[in-house]
């Protein structure tokens, strides 16, 4: 049996996705600590609430167009398994989707057994 090549062009997209994904998140995790929220709302000269919500505004961006690159590699390869980027990298669809409004739609995907290809 042949073993497939890594696609390294879709592997380091992916890499790079998943650290746009996260670009915002810790920010927000730092609102939610009542230890934290007041410095870093004022470090955005925000209330914590306002601090939020801008946060939240910039991570939907994020969010939104990183699904729709993640549906473009869904309908050229499938689910890109570990076969085809590698562990880390095939976790990013998992995170992109997660964080997506149409994880319903991709969660049998996910769930299904992925078979290496030949």
């Amino acid at each position: 049996m042949a073993q497939q090549s890594k696609n390294l062009r879709l592997k380091r997209q992916l890499d790079s996705l998943m650290i746009i994904d996260q670009k915002y998140r810790s920010g927000l995790s730092l609102l939610m600590n009542s230890a934290t929220a007041d410095s870093v709302a004022k470090s955005l000269g925000k209330t914590v609430k306002e601090a939020n919500e801008y946060l939240w505004k910039l991570q939907n961006v994020i969010d939104s167009a990183n699904i729709v690159f993640i549906e473009r590699v869904l309908k050229k390869y499938g689910y890109p398994g570990k076969s085809l980027v590698g562990k880390e990298s095939n976790e990013a669809t998992w995170l992109i989707i997660q964080h997506s409004a149409k994880i319903d739609k991709y969660l049998p995907l996910i769930k299904k057994p992925q078979i290496p290809a030949n």
